[in-house]
């Protein structure tokens, strides 16, 4: 299905070696375990039944914190996850997709040194996120942190461009740093 098409599309675009994770490591897939016993190579996770979503909407197959090499975090990739939790730091991540950690209301610090793009309603409903560290990011996407009802420091000195509604409905934001903002989106800072 989802996940030999993810597949197929990572082998054509030249991945150098590509593994298929299951719960239960059927079928020559990894088990959780053996991909967390690899995750130090691993540079992307597309995740093709993604956890939060049901049937399993408080499951929690990987720990971030075992893939330090991450570049890429997919669309939907955690969407809706309430067991990921606390601070998030990601030093070799450079792109959030939409809506990858929409709705993880555990997550208090988020962290990407090298990210240069988060995908619309990436953080969004983040209820418990109070502080975001991303120092090389360009394009930050619509509705990126709406509803981060505790986020009060956003740190991007480099972001040049943010959507609509990225900060709508963030009441306790108190620091957003930008040196190059060109472009902002309407409703950017609504009920901020």
């Amino acid at each position: 299905g989802t996940s030999d098409t993810a597949n197929a599309v990572c082998q054509t675009l030249g991945a150098a070696r590509t593994f298929k994770v299951s719960r239960s490591g059927k079928d020559g897939h990894l088990t959780y375990e053996d991909a967390i016993n690899n995750a130090k190579a691993a540079e992307v996770i597309i995740n093709t039944t993604p956890c939060g979503m049901y049937p399993d909407n408080y499951s929690k197959a990987i720990d971030l914190e075992h893939f330090p090499n991450l570049e890429v975090i997919e669309k939907n990739a955690f969407n809706g996850n309430k067991n990921i939790s606390g601070s998030i730091d990601l030093p070799a991540l450079i792109e959030i997709g939409e809506t990858a950690f929409n709705g993880c209301s555990a997550i208090t610090s988020f962290t990407a040194p090298l990210a240069q793009t988060i995908g619309a309603s990436a953080l969004a409903s983040c209820s418990k996120l109070t502080a975001v560290y991303f120092d090389s990011v360009k394009t930050v996407g619509d509705s990126a942190f709406s509803s981060c009802s505790s986020l009060n420091e956003a740190y991007m000195p480099n972001v040049e461009t943010i959507g609509k509604a990225c900060f709508k409905s963030c009441a306790s934001l108190k620091a957003f740093s930008s040196e190059k903002l060109t472009t902002m989106g309407e409703d950017c800072f609504y009920a901020a």
